[in-house]
């Protein structure tokens, strides 16, 4: 029987537990199956890696022009990455920078759900004390317009807020002890 050794795990296992890719004869080390699964924390590591490198036009605007940069630890390293980062706490979780300015690092760096990093985005202008004021706003019956022109936001997002569909650990409450009331 054929074996390989696996680039990673350094143990020599049978031709059948390597995954067969042409990126092999580029030089770039034979892993087992076992060691080159992709997880979600992976493919996070190596995303955050991409859109900083400017490759792609729609990415460079947002990262590389504004010099954000992956530390020199996780650059090259994902099991470096992993120790600093831990686990998702769900698949749902992605991998956010706290101050958008900054650069992806430990100190810097969180896994966080959509809605928690549509929050931090260099876009939203709302903050927690803002929500209730938008349901007592539309209690006393102020247009969606109106309220969204007050915050500075969409229309759209008013309703959503409104509705429960974004910002829920504020607004789901809000709607519950209101219709409590009714």
């Amino acid at each position: 029987m054929t074996t390989k050794v696996c680039g990673k795990c350094k143990t020599e296992k049978p031709l059948d537990d390597f995954h067969m890719s042409r990126h092999h004869s580029y030089g770039r080390c034979p892993r087992c199956k076992a060691c080159s699964v992709r997880t979600g924390e992976k493919n996070s590591w190596e995303a955050m890696r991409h859109r900083c490198k400017g490759l792609r036009a729609d990415h460079k605007k947002y990262y590389a022009d504004r010099g954000i940069t992956v530390c020199h630890r996780w650059q090259n390293s994902f099991d470096a990455f992993l120790a600093d980062m831990g686990t998702k706490p769900t698949p749902q979780h992605q991998i956010d920078r706290i101050d958008n300015d900054g650069n992806y690092e430990p100190s810097n760096c969180r896994w966080a759900t959509r809605s928690t990093q549509e929050r931090n985005s260099r876009n939203c202008k709302l903050s927690h004390e803002d929500i209730p004021a938008m349901f007592k706003m539309r209690g006393h019956g102020l247009p969606y317009s109106r309220i969204a022109a007050k915050f500075g936001c969409a229309p759209t997002t008013v309703v959503s807020i409104l509705k429960g569909k974004k910002w829920k650990d504020i607004s789901l409450p809000l709607m519950a002890a209101r219709q409590a009331k009714s």
